[in-house]
């Protein structure tokens, strides 16, 4: 029950003390802003001036690559790339040393094929991935690299006289961090 008069005097009947009741404001309002915080600390320096830390790069085919002999893989294009040199037809080379995120997916067809990720020339074991009777496979995994490592995918059939039939296929690296 407000017991106030229209100059915000109160006096109640259960109450015995007078007071004004306050002006209210309707709506919201902001208070004044208050002083700015301290600067934050200044962030880690790449050493190479105008080259961002992150690097992508990534090759692609579509065309079937037969391989009668194991081998290297081709590829018949790149995607636009940062920090990483396509050297078609099946490599790429890293510019900038970092760990770097690689992953590989191919699609074979007939038979029995594996591949895995070769960095330099030398295979990375933990990347083998195989596939059977014209499925596809991939496999992601994360290696630190060199700047001028050359990043590769080496595939294998297993029907002897049958020869590998790649269809589409992908490589792609990308740094994460130096």
């Amino acid at each position: 029950m407000d017991c106030c008069n229209s100059n915000n005097e109160c006096s109640c009947k259960n109450s015995v003390q007078k007071f004004t009741k306050p002006n209210r404001v309707q709506g919201s309002t902001t208070g004044p802003t208050g002083p700015a915080g301290p600067t934050g600390p200044t962030g880690p320096s790449n050493g190479n001036t105008g080259i961002n830390l992150t690097a992508y790069g990534s090759l692609f085919g579509v065309n079937a690559d037969i391989l009668n002999t194991p081998g290297t893989l081709s590829f018949e294009g790149a995607t636009p790339a940062i920090g990483i040199t396509p050297n078609l037809p099946s490599e790429l080379v890293v510019a900038l040393s970092g760990l770097y995120q690689i992953t590989a997916t191919y699609q074979t067809s007939p038979g029995t094929a594996s591949a895995l990720v070769q960095v330099n020339g030398v295979s990375i074991e933990n990347s083998l991935t195989s596939t059977s009777f014209g499925s596809s496979a991939s496999t992601t995994i994360q290696l630190p690299l060199n700047a001028g490592d050359r990043v590769s995918l080496f595939a294998q059939t297993f029907d002897p006289g049958f020869g590998g039939i790649f269809g589409p296929r992908n490589l792609t690296i990308a740094r994460l961090g130096s």
